[in-house]
């Protein structure tokens, strides 16, 4: 008796999608204490940064006009990558972040260079930037690395 072979379906590939949110509100939350907790974090002194974003998503059509909650967090690990990146040539992220889109739970998690908060929080309140574009794969299971 010959076995039946079964076609496997071809995984589809996830394409990339610009998503376009449209900034509504923004606070710069920042923290500054001893470490008290060394288990967990390196070192005497412990601080934290980040930018919430409230902000409205424009595109794809089909997420537009849902609102979403974006949080950047502060990362001093990054800067010795960028700025001497030969060094870390072994080395390559997934992403920078995490678009999570689940019924009325939408919000992205991400993170940059520690010093660039405090510079967009300045050009985002004087108007200069009005709208985070980010570039990613398409949501799947509601969830999107970006």
């Amino acid at each position: 008796m010959k076995k039946r072979s079964s076609k496997r379906k071809k995984r589809e590939t996830r394409r990339e999608v610009t998503y376009c949110i449209e900034i509504l509100e923004w606070d710069l939350p920042y923290s500054y204490s001893l470490n008290i907790n060394k288990e967990i974090i390196y070192g005497p002194i412990w601080e934290h940064m980040g930018l919430e974003i409230k902000g409205k998503l424009i595109h794809p059509e089909k997420l537009a006009e849902k609102t979403v909650d974006v949080n950047l967090l502060g990362d001093r690990r990054v800067v010795p990558v960028l700025e001497k990146p030969q060094d870390f040539r072994e080395w390559e992220p997934k992403c920078v972040g995490t678009l999570t889109v689940r019924g009325a739970s939408r919000e992205y998690l991400g993170s940059l260079p520690f010093d660039m908060l405090s510079q967009l929080a300045f050009l985002i309140h004087a108007g200069k930037i009005k709208y985070l574009i980010m570039s990613g794969k398409q949501l799947q299971y509601g969830s999107a690395e970006i």
